[in-house]
């Protein structure tokens, strides 16, 4: 035996040797050889990417090589300090953003399916430059983006996220404190069926030139605030009378004079509670 490695996430035991990887799960009773594209060759030293769920194993004379483990329960990755991602990136647990740090990402990220995304007061988010947040096959991702109030997330430059079945964007707020969703000219959300939706409580800050539309089945959900500003706006085009674009609860939604656009069309909007209301001072809506 040259090395050995404990996988956190599941308490699996790796080992290497002079005839490659071997490993031994915590119900297992032996070892078993990890035939998951390592050679039976000699391996000198393993490591495991978390965030990738991978296993790399150096050779004796045949360099690096790798191979993909699996995700049953993989630990929440906590980032703690301001990084910056370009490339596509793999989750298996859950990710919090926490200690007033900013992540930036400029490739994929891509989600195990009901999981859950937290921005923690003081911290930030965000996706930039064409950066997609889906499901890790590809598809719409169905999970949880909790911005608690504090929290940020940005969308910017081609930016896009696509969520499915039950999935929420959630916008928190605390006393006088909201959570924020910046949304940048460009991003675009994808809310594919009938229950998922963005839930403002908290900000949805439309930036300058920022047109706020989504596609899909889904809904936008206000009981916060939406702040417009220059040359920015709503427009929502639904996929027929029979779909909720817009749901508003116990609140007076004013359309403010500085939004440049405000139109609803092809969907159906529902009001509850007797305080639910739409203002419009804007004319061009």
């Amino acid at each position: 035996m040259n090395h050995i490695i404990r996988d956190e996430t599941d308490g699996t035991f790796f080992i290497a040797t002079d005839a490659g990887v071997y490993y031994k799960k915590t119900s297992h009773t032996q070892w078993y050889k990890l035939d998951n594209g390592i050679p039976a060759t000699m391996v000198t030293e393993l490591k495991i990417n978390n965030i990738t769920r991978e296993l790399y194993a150096s050779t004796y004379g045949r360099g690096i090589w790798k191979a993909k483990l699996q995700c049953n329960g993989a630990a929440e990755l906590e980032i703690t300090s301001t990084q910056a991602w370009n490339r596509d990136v793999p989750i298996c647990g859950g990710l919090r953003i926490s200690n007033n740090t900013e992540l930036t990402i400029k490739g994929n990220l891509l989600l195990e399916y009901d999981t859950e995304i937290n921005i923690e007061n003081g911290s930030t988010l965000i996706l930039d430059n064409g950066a997609k947040l889906s499901a890790k096959d590809g598809n719409n991702w169905n999970g949880i983006i909790d911005i608690e109030a504090g929290g940020k997330l940005v969308m910017k430059n081609n930016s896009s996220i696509n969520i499915a079945s039950n999935a929420q964007i959630r916008i928190w707020k605390s006393g006088s404190v909201s959570g924020e969703l910046e949304f940048h000219n460009g991003a675009k959300l994808h809310m594919h069926n009938t229950n998922t939706n963005l839930w403002v409580q908290g900000k949805l800050i439309l930036m300058e030139n920022a047109g706020f539309n989504f596609t899909g089945s889904g809904y936008l959900y206000i009981n916060g605030e939406v702040q417009f500003n220059a040359n920015s706006g709503i427009n929502i085009n639904g996929n027929g009378t029979g779909h909720r674009i817009l749901m508003i609860n116990n609140m007076e939604w004013n359309i403010p004079s500085t939004a440049s656009f405000f139109n609803l069309q092809n969907g159906k909007v529902e009001m509850y509670n007797g305080n639910a209301r739409i203002k419009i001072s804007s004319s061009n809506t």
